[in-house]
């Protein structure tokens, strides 16, 4: 089985990221000064440039000066793993779980977070730069996936970039009836599916954060958390 892990901050964390357009200026050109250090892939499309940040599986050299935010509240306890403008932070705890299942894989880049005082946080927190990405949903076992072109109004969409499709969802509620390949999802822990547009967790490792209060599953946590079948 794989979870997949829809971002829903603001009902339990509420950040101020200060001038939130600079740092997503700053977020976008670090994505594209990285897309275009790697070889050109065959399905890159000019809209692909939003998909060069720290969650799309790519990994980036060290992010200096890091990224910051101060936690303005939250509804205790604080989690170990939440999103922000940069991507997703996650605690040193969370970091210690991700490389006891997956070690050496993925990147943690410095992350300036305080509490709304200016104090530290309980731990420390980095931000995740996830390095596995995959195409791993199984369309014909998910009822209510569609495959769309994004980008079909831009230099003749399907057409000229005929692998830059999505596959997209009519209600999040219906991902328990959608599915992955188990062929696919095997050997991977946290990874960026490109063709879903989603962070995905494997049953292990989501048991961990469970375990040890890095995610919850309720309705009003900070993501919606769905289980996905395997076929």
């Amino acid at each position: 089985m794989a979870w997949v892990m829809t971002s829903n901050i603001y009902d339990r964390v509420v950040l101020d990221e200060g001038d939130r357009d600079a740092q997503v200026r700053r977020k976008m050109q670090l994505s594209k000064a990285l897309l275009e250090s790697l070889p050109q892939q065959p399905f890159w499309h000019p809209e692909y440039v939003q998909f060069g940040d720290l969650t799309s599986g790519l990994l980036h050299p060290t992010i200096t000066p890091p990224f910051f935010a101060r936690i303005e509240k939250f509804q205790p306890p604080l989690l170990g793993m939440f999103d922000c403008i940069a991507g997703y932070a996650v605690s040193t705890t969370a970091i210690e779980l991700i490389e006891s299942v997956d070690p050496g894989v993925h990147r943690y880049h410095p992350f300036n977070l305080t509490m709304a005082d200016g104090s530290p946080t309980p731990e420390p927190y980095m931000l995740l730069n996830i390095g596995q990405r995959a195409d791993t949903i199984a369309l014909e076992a998910s009822p209510h996936m569609v495959k769309v072109f994004p980008g079909a109004t831009l230099d003749d969409g399907p057409n000229k970039y005929p692998d830059w499709y999505r596959y997209r969802i009519d209600n999040k509620r219906n991902y328990p009836s959608s599915a992955v390949y188990k062929d696919k999802v095997k050997g991977l822990s946290i990874w960026y599916d490109h063709k879903l547009n989603e962070i995905m967790i494997c049953d292990k490792l989501m048991a961990l954060f469970l375990d040890h209060g890095i995610v919850r599953l309720e309705e009003k946590a900070p993501y919606f958390l769905w289980q996905l079948r395997e076929v």
